[in-house]
């Protein structure tokens, strides 16, 4: 049995309502929250602030209140949604850009790496100042950036069929990897950096040596090698961080034990070993639905989780490649544009406007549907997520997405 989740929007600007009906006599001291009960039918609630207990007011079946900084929750006829606001909301409201992509690391600093949809990339420091821009670098959309373990250098994917290795010291682009015939769609960099693996539209997943720009080894799906991939997912073993040479002599580093997720048009999911070069599995196309995207936890070894074109996310346990273990419908007939899955938490974007967390049972790796987490904006696209634990031990996520989206949550 597929669960649905039932989809909550509250009015974006709902904490201003709160903050100035406390400090004041507004004009106006309510706000909705609209919920989807059908594709065809919504419901408007609406909640009245006060200015003391009890703070919040609504009708007799709905309940509203705060639980901590930036988190919220709602009762609405029986149903239960929780809300999270940013806590940082670096959005510029006259921007036309639309962020495509986002990557952040902690070490040795703090940087946000941004990419848009006409192919520029912008690298931000920790206060959010920029400090390297490459403009025009690519000549489409910014697929994949993803920040190399040194924090100076980047690797960067394109609808333009290219990945680029960009320098933020001085700005220089060393290599381009060239052999892909399609947009794209994905990026890793294996351990330290000395190889990187892409996927593409083209039906490959690629393995490269950044050195030379080589392209080591090219993997397509057994049954049908131009089935295009989606998304990519990196999975390494523990401990599995050795220098090993290849037959065909060209140097592989830290390859061994780790193995690629590909998540394809068809829907299928293949599984490659990036060291012998195999492809181990392959998890059929259950729902008749491409993949979008797919993510691995570093936590997880026998577990992937896998959204969907037609709006399912499924959890899927390798061992068991007949069929996924547990399976939700986010929003029937649309497309799941980005996934995160950790700490025992899927967090997705579909659609326009739409984005959420679930728990998931650490046991039965069941989703919970019943208790979802909006994470509030202004009713936005979201692209991209990247997750990050700060030096407080308090975990982020930043989302990306249309008109220069680009906001920070506490998780």
């Amino acid at each position: 049995m597929t669960e649905k989740v039932t989809i909550a929007h509250i009015q974006h600007n709902f904490v201003d309502v709160i903050e100035d009906t406390r400090d004041s006599s507004p004009t106006e001291n309510t706000f909705f929250i609209n919920v989807n009960s059908s594709p065809n039918e919504i419901t408007e609630h609406v909640i009245t602030v006060n200015s003391s207990e009890p703070f919040f007011s609504c009708s007799l079946d709905d309940q509203f209140k705060k639980l901590e900084a930036n988190k919220f929750e709602a009762k609405l006829n029986g149903e239960n949604f929780k809300f999270n606001t940013s806590v940082k909301d670096w959005t510029t409201a006259s921007s036309n850009t639309s962020w495509t992509a986002v990557d952040v690391i902690q070490k040795p600093q703090t940087r946000y790496l941004l990419g848009d949809s006409v192919g520029n990339i912008k690298v931000f420091n920790e206060n959010y100042d920029l400090e390297r821009e490459f403009e025009n670098i690519h000549s489409s959309d910014i697929t994949s950036a993803k920040f190399f373990p040194s924090s100076e250098v980047i690797l960067s994917a394109s609808s333009d069929m290219q990945l680029k290795i960009l320098s933020i010291e001085d700005g220089s682009n060393p290599r381009t990897l060239i052999g892909h015939t399609s947009s794209v769609t994905g990026s890793v960099i294996v351990g330290r950096g000395r190889n990187v693996i892409s996927s593409s539209k083209d039906g490959t997943i690629r393995l490269w040596e950044c050195g030379s720009g080589s392209n080591i080894h090219t993997f397509t799906r057994r049954e049908n090698p131009s089935d295009g991939v989606n998304s990519i997912s990196l999975r390494s073993e523990s401990g599995s961080n050795c220098v090993i040479e290849s037959d065909n002599k060209n140097l592989e580093y830290e390859t061994s034990g780790k193995t690629i997720f590909g998540g394809h048009t068809s829907g299928v999911i293949t599984v490659f070993d990036i060291f012998s070069k195999q492809q181990l599995l392959q998890l059929p196309s259950e729902f008749m639905s491409s993949c979008t995207s797919i993510c691995t936890d570093p936590k997880e070894y026998n577990h992937v989780v896998a959204g969907y074109e037609n709006g399912t996310i499924a959890i899927w346990d390798i061992r068991y490649p007949n069929s996924c273990i547990s399976k939700a419908i986010i929003k029937d007939r649309t497309p799941i544009n980005t996934l995160l899955y950790e700490n025992d938490m899927i967090l997705t974007s579909t659609g326009c406007d739409t984005s959420l967390s679930m728990d998931v049972a650490p046991d039965s790796k069941k989703i919970d549907t019943n208790n979802p987490t909006f994470f509030v904006s202004n009713d936005t696209d979201v692209s991209s997520f990247a997750s990050f634990t700060n030096k407080k031990g308090i975990h982020n996520l930043i989302a990306v997405g249309r008109f220069g989206f680009c906001a920070g949550y506490q998780l």
